[in-house]
């Protein structure tokens, strides 16, 4: 069995809609068993549904010794205020995509397209929060690392190694399973990653000798559109 050793600064993070906890309740219980049981790091569940007293208790229970906290991904607001928010612009385009002619017609069950991709609005919120939203969030903001675990990812035997001690002792940016694992071809993405980085990201592989991934071009052709394999984001951990 690998190393085992309690570090500072570490979160434990996973998100539901809020109307079914069974699922997360089970993801805990044997995640607990599994691993932080025995390193006891805090628990943090983003609900986009404000829960009940029992479920909190239960989702609690579920992850003792280590403490839970449940917190909004909505900042508190309703569906109906997040959509009068947007701007004009991405309200027009959200209301196209979902195919209603108001704000109040969208529920979170509303099946809404991008090009030929559809899925459900609740679905669409959570891969927007866990790509976005989340880094900013202030339940985070007195850790450093964060291990994401999805609320349907079960543990089925104790771990016999620590990801977190190997991120840390490493000093590793991101350590992730199953790459690739879909791909990115979001026109914008060029023009995003050259704000944010003043660099350009035209295409990812992964080294299987030493499990590192790196860039595949340093530029793109201005008509081309960049093509980036992606993460499975059930289980990661981040600095």
């Amino acid at each position: 069995m690998g190393r085992f050793q309690h570090h500072t600064g570490v979160v434990i993070a996973s998100k539901i809609h809020g109307h079914v906890v069974s699922g997360m309740i089970q993801t805990l219980c044997l995640f607990t068993a599994a691993y932080n049981g025995r390193l006891r790091y805090d628990v943090v569940i983003f609900s986009t549904i404000p829960l009940q007293k029992d479920a909190m208790l239960q989702l609690q229970h579920a992850s003792q010794p280590a403490r839970l906290v449940v917190a909004s991904d909505m900042g508190g607001q309703s569906l109906l205020q997040r959509v009068q928010s947007l701007t004009d612009k991405q309200r027009t385009l959200l209301l196209f995509r979902c195919n209603v002619s108001r704000p109040e017609d969208i529920h979170w069950f509303t099946r809404c397209c991008a090009t030929s991709d559809c899925v459900r609005l609740n679905y669409g919120w959570q891969a927007e929060f866990r790509a976005t939203h989340v880094w900013f969030h202030p339940a985070l903001a007195e850790y450093k690392y964060m291990l994401w675990l999805d609320s349907d990812a079960f543990c089925m035997q104790p771990w016999m190694q620590d990801p977190i001690d190997v991120m840390v002792r490493n000093r590793l940016v991101l350590f992730f399973d199953h790459f690739p694992e879909g791909l990115s071809r979001v026109p914008q993405l060029k023009s995003i990653v050259r704000r944010v980085f003043n660099s350009s990201l035209c295409g990812v592989t992964m080294n299987r000798k030493l499990g590192q991934l790196r860039t595949t071009a340093p530029t793109c052709a201005d008509n081309a559109v960049a093509r980036i394999p992606l993460l499975h984001g059930f289980f990661h951990v981040t600095d």
